[in-house]
């Protein structure tokens, strides 16, 4: 079908009118940062390059002040004593008061046995008791009467050693006077003799009247005197051993009575001694009778099941009624006063950690709980098949605010540096080839002159800040004063407390550190500190160029001298 050339020529000229009045009202009234279709269109995307960007990363300056280095484990709270609390004695539970939570003093009775069996063996043992200080009282009275004897024997022995030592002395005497005796007969022998020649030379004489017969008579006579005392000295020298005879006769005779008296002596004390060990025996039978009636009372005392400790019941093991038998636990009683915190380190940590390092406790469960305290014990032996030791601190627990049972983080600072340079944890990201740890930190560059422009219209420039005059969006820096590039730095490190590491060679107070955003980092590249999250960065950094077209990078003209503008979003990240 053939349209007539006047039809075609109308509505030519209708639609360039309508095109020209869509131009005119668009152009009029379009917002601030698009462009045109015709614009839109004529641009190559292809062709077009993206600006120099910088890599967001999340840093922190080096800083000074204390650090510690902290050793962290998880602990377990123990009550500073626990005490099961056992009978002594079998019987059967009549009454258990107390129960989990309830306070006990030293002492105080946990449970009451039936006492029924102990009551009748205290009963037997005082019977005992009593016959055998009956048969003590018997002995005793047996030992008087024995003893009384041996005192009359040793009297009678006295007296007949008294009567031996008298004839001892007579003997003696007797002995004396016959040696006078026989010394007076040897005198009266000499005396006679002499006048026994003398009487013969008188009769020599009288014979040839050399003497008187009266001068004789008198010799004579002295002869007769000297004989009468030879006589006389006999005598008495037999009366003197008939002395010693009956002296010595009395010597044999008390001789024989001592004897007889100690023999008696003897008896009467070897009497004695046998009714002593019989005394010693009722006396120990009736000590031993005593001890077991002692005994009795204190088992039946035993019947009263008591705390050695004061502290809380934790645990009531068995009901009334049950029959228990010694060593049976019944209760346990904690002294919760004071707790002991305990935790297993490890052997590489073992070397740092000693008595007296202070100790902060903090409660996963409890965020307000924090307790300071210092190692009280680090046990000599490691386990064996953890290889790890027990260290402990016994800390106070007013109004036990914590319980047994539970656990506990405990954080040991093993060393504490007053005045040290540190940085994050994060920042030590690698290993340089001497092994050392490596840090990335921000170089910064001189600034440069600072100018602004449109992301919508780059074309438009300006040294102040301000509005694009073609679009109304607020210009934005065109170069960031300062870029940052990144470093790698090779640093020695110190203590750490978990969180921060000392730095004790390769860094200076005030470096810009990178804890996050490093991985992928290149020496020179350039980097952009941007605020950082728990998934990274919060917001990206402002780009530092413009997105360049062919034929515009002598300020984003078009060949024939008109500025192209930005299509809305191209002054993005």
């Amino acid at each position: 079908m053939r349209w007539p050339r006047r039809q075609v020529w109308e509505g030519l000229i209708i639609l360039v009118a309508v095109a020209l009045a869509t131009s005119w009202v668009v152009k009029k009234y379009r917002q601030p940062g698009t462009m045109t279709v015709l614009e839109s269109l004529a641009m190559d995307m292809s062709a077009m390059t993206a600006p120099v960007g910088r890599v967001p990363v999340a840093t922190e300056k080096a800083k000074r002040g204390p650090i510690e280095a902290v050793i962290t484990y998880t602990g377990s709270v123990l009550p500073f004593t626990e005490e099961e609390v056992y009978p002594r004695v079998t019987g059967r539970i009549l009454e258990m008061p107390y129960y989990p939570g309830d306070r006990l003093q030293a002492g105080q009775v946990v449970a009451k046995l039936d006492t029924s069996e102990l009551g009748s063996r205290v009963a037997e043992a005082s019977f005992e008791a009593t016959a055998a200080e009956q048969e003590v009282r018997a002995a005793q009275a047996e030992l008087a009467q024995a003893r009384a004897k041996v005192k009359q024997a040793q009297q009678e022995q006295a007296a007949a050693q008294a009567r031996q030592s008298q004839a001892e002395a007579q003997v003696e005497a007797a002995e004396s006077d016959l040696a006078d005796a026989e010394s007076g007969l040897d005198s009266a022998w000499a005396d006679l003799e002499y006048w026994k020649a003398e009487i013969k030379r008188e009769e020599a004489l009288l014979k040839q009247g050399a003497v008187s017969q009266q001068e004789y008579d008198s010799e004579k006579a002295q002869y007769a005197s000297a004989q009468a005392k030879v006589k006389q000295a006999e005598a008495l020298i037999k009366q003197k051993q008939a002395s010693v005879r009956s002296a010595q006769a009395m010597i044999t005779q008390t001789r024989s009575e001592v004897e007889a008296a100690s023999a008696a002596v003897e008896a009467e004390q070897a009497g004695a001694n046998a009714v002593q060990r019989g005394v010693d025996r009722a006396a120990a039978m009736t000590a031993k009778a005593r001890a077991a009636a002692r005994t009795a009372g204190i088992v039946k005392g035993y019947a009263n099941v008591v705390t050695t400790r004061g502290g809380v019941v934790t645990a009531r093991l068995i009901s009334p009624g049950t029959l228990v038998q010694p060593g049976m636990p019944i209760v346990k009683v904690a002294d919760l006063s004071r707790v002991r915190l305990q935790a297993n380190v490890a052997e590489k940590d073992l070397g740092s950690v000693k008595v007296g390092d202070q100790v902060r406790v903090r409660s996963p469960e409890d965020r307000k709980l924090l307790i300071e305290a210092r190692l009280t014990s680090v046990f000599p032996a490691a386990d064996p098949t953890t290889r790890t030791a027990l260290v402990e601190a016994v800390v106070a627990n007013p109004g036990q605010r914590i319980s047994p049972g539970r656990y506990v983080r405990m954080e040991i600072v093993a060393a504490r540096h007053e005045d040290a340079l540190s940085v994050p944890n994060s920042s030590l990201v690698t290993v340089s080839e001497a092994g050392k740890p490596v840090v990335w930190i921000v170089a910064r560059a001189t600034a440069g002159k600072v100018q602004y422009t449109c992301v919508m219209h780059p074309g438009v420039i300006s040294d102040h800040p301000g509005n694009c005059p073609k679009c109304g969006m607020e210009l934005v820096p065109k170069q960031l004063p300062g870029k940052g590039k990144a470093h790698r730095v090779e640093v020695g490190t110190g203590i750490t407390d978990g969180e921060r590491t000392e730095i004790v060679s390769g860094l200076h107070e005030g470096d810009e550190v990178i804890y996050a955003g490093w991985e992928n980092l290149q020496e020179g590249q350039a980097v952009a500190p941007t605020a950082w999250g728990a998934e990274g960065p919060t917001e990206l950094p402002p780009v530092t160029g413009e997105m360049k077209m062919p034929g515009m990078e002598g300020g984003g003209e078009e060949p024939g001298g008109n500025r192209m503008e930005s299509m809305p979003g191209m002054g993005g990240h």
